[in-house]
């Protein structure tokens, strides 16, 4: 909407706008839409290193059923993220080594009704999120934190996410 008032007060083509905002790409690994497969639609955020990305992402998405959280530990308080994951309608929160793994104990120390799942790696990640995640909703990989724990970087992870996803490499 901010872009067709803007358009409007400056004098700009209007179809021209609308165009421009149908096809517009968002950014590699930021909220980018890897595709729906057997019904579930699958989001890649491996930019979220942080837990307010995380929120961010959930927040915007608003249908999410599954998420995978995890990365390296560099010693952050995660107890609000824990805290607002436990309260959210998510039904599966993925966690991978190893803040993933902190993050679910503390999820499960509060109390919710989610189901919080431990996996050795992504590929055990992806396989369980096709199992689970109910159809029609989404799964998104944000993980709340850095990647070098077991990827070069988020770049990494999410290039193996997408071909998880797309079945380019078997789970």
């Amino acid at each position: 909407m901010f872009s067709l008032v803007i358009s409007e007060l400056l004098k700009l083509n209007i179809n021209k706008t609308i165009n421009t905002i149908n096809n517009f790409k968002s950014l590699e690994n930021r909220l980018e839409l890897v595709g729906t497969y057997d019904s579930i639609t699958y989001y890649n955020d491996s930019i979220a290193t942080v837990p307010e990305a995380t929120i961010y992402a959930i927040e915007t998405l608003k249908r999410v059923d599954t998420i995978i959280i995890g990365g390296m530990d560099r010693g952050i308080d995660y107890n609000k993220f824990a805290e607002y994951l436990s309260s959210c309608k998510i039904n599966n929160i993925i966690c991978m080594k190893d803040t993933g793994y902190k993050i679910g104990k503390m999820i499960e120390n509060i109390g919710t009704n989610n189901k919080v799942i431990y996996v050795n790696n992504l590929e055990e990640a992806v396989k369980i999120a096709k199992n689970n995640t109910e159809k029609g909703k989404m799964c998104l990989l944000s993980p709340a934190a850095p990647s070098y724990n077991e990827f070069k970087n988020f770049e990494e992870k999410g290039k193996k996410y997408k071909e998880l996803v797309k079945g380019e490499i078997i789970c």
